[in-house]
């Protein structure tokens, strides 16, 4: 096991005076920080520094780990820590084991991590969008000292410290929806869905642009090779640059929580993962996106009025583009009756990307769960699986 990295946050609190008139059980949310937010070829991009130079890394929901380039940590100049290697894998072939870099100081906002053990991925695994090229993916072992609100059609980010918060408690004027997902250990947002009203998993990955329906998730809706060679076919590009044959399906419905929407078209790829789905951003960019960690619950309010900025997307996004149609009945299995779905467990070997950004797959978590939130650590196998 690696090394645990030591987390040292600067004191975030209300002042006395204000802690001493607000009720003990009262949801207490303190805006730490807003951030603003880059669109570079599809991603959402933030500034940080490491070791006191600025940076900008992409923000990765799904990331267990934040990582840097090999050339941005060779440009700061960053100590080598080789008492063990990590291992990268991705969307498709596992890269080879690498030892990471050591990380005096990483500031997001006003916090700031000390001594942490960043690995390091595939060369210019980024392409420059609008001049920008991400040093690397801002992954859940930081983003997780925080509840996190990505309001991606204004680009923003901004970091809240929530206390004694359950329920609806995002701070948004009119309507929005909540979602109770799986929470797993490694701080990842797991989401109940279905597609053709067959009930699958998606791991919300605000690094998979677009969403990706895997091998397990095309099983579970009865698609299989015969059918997909018949659909439109095209390329994408997993873990390093590495080649992914895809097929452009088109789902009758697609359902999110109460949400369907209708005729969706989505890549399918044989690739595995241990969710079924990667729920990306064609879906989240027209968002704003509220990330609980301190609760395991996210929310989503839709702006169908801003037109987020990036590379031409025509097509791709006019179903996200709409609140879908309020569904009364709840995802089902195929007998009928309601039950909370199973995923595989999250081993110390898996990702979930699906773009040219890897995810650390060995790593160790900077700060324990949440307050009141029961890791998942032994999750159930994939039924049938």
């Amino acid at each position: 096991m690696l090394a645990v990295a030591s987390i040292c946050a600067l004191p975030l609190s209300l002042s006395a005076q204000q802690t001493a008139t607000i009720p003990a059980n009262t949801c207490q949310l303190h805006a730490d920080a807003t951030l603003p937010l880059t669109e570079s070829d599809g991603h959402y991009l933030v500034d940080v520094e490491v070791n006191g130079v600025a940076q900008t890394l992409a923000v990765d929901t799904s990331a267990a780990k934040t990582t840097l380039t090999p050339e941005a940590a060779d440009a700061l100049n960053l100590p080598v820590d080789t008492s063990k290697a990590e291992t990268l894998a991705g969307v498709g072939p596992r890269a080879d084991p690498e030892y990471p870099r050591i990380v005096a100081s990483l500031k997001l906002g006003p916090a700031q991590w000390s001594d942490l053990r960043v690995p390091t991925f595939g060369a210019h695994a980024f392409t420059a969008y609008n001049g920008v090229v991400p040093a690397g993916v801002l992954g859940a072992n930081v983003l997780s000292r925080y509840d996190v609100e990505l309001d991606f059609p204004h680009h923003t980010m901004t970091l809240y410290t929530a206390q004694n918060c359950l329920g609806r408690f995002a701070p948004w004027q009119g309507d929005y929806q909540s979602y109770s997902p799986i929470y797993t250990s490694q701080h990842r947002f797991i989401m109940q869905m279905a597609l053709n009203h067959h009930p699958i998993l998606a791991t919300l990955d605000t690094g998979a642009m677009p969403s990706l329906v895997g091998h397990y998730g095309a099983q579970r809706v009865g698609l299989y090779a015969d059918t997909l060679q018949l659909d439109p076919q095209k390329t994408g590009h997993g873990l390093n640059g590495a080649a992914i044959s895809l097929a452009i399906h088109r789902f009758d419905t697609v359902q999110i929580g109460a949400r369907e929407f209708q005729n969706v078209k989505l890549e399918v790829s044989d690739a595995t993962f241990p969710a079924d789905m990667l729920l990306g951003m064609d879906f989240l960019k027209w968002r704003r996106v509220w990330l609980s960690y301190s609760t395991g619950w996210v929310f989503m309010q839709l702006d169908a009025g801003v037109t987020p900025h990036g590379p031409a997307t025509a097509g791709w996004f006019d179903w996200a583009n709409t609140p879908g149609t309020e569904q009364t009945a709840a995802i089902i299995n195929q007998g009928g009756a309601t039950r909370p779905m199973p995923i595989a467990q999250f081993s110390t070997h898996s990702h979930m990307t699906y773009s040219s950004v890897p995810h650390i797959v060995q790593q160790s978590r900077l700060q324990p769960p949440p307050a009141g939130m029961v890791p998942l650590n032994a999750l159930p196998s994939f039924m049938g699986r």
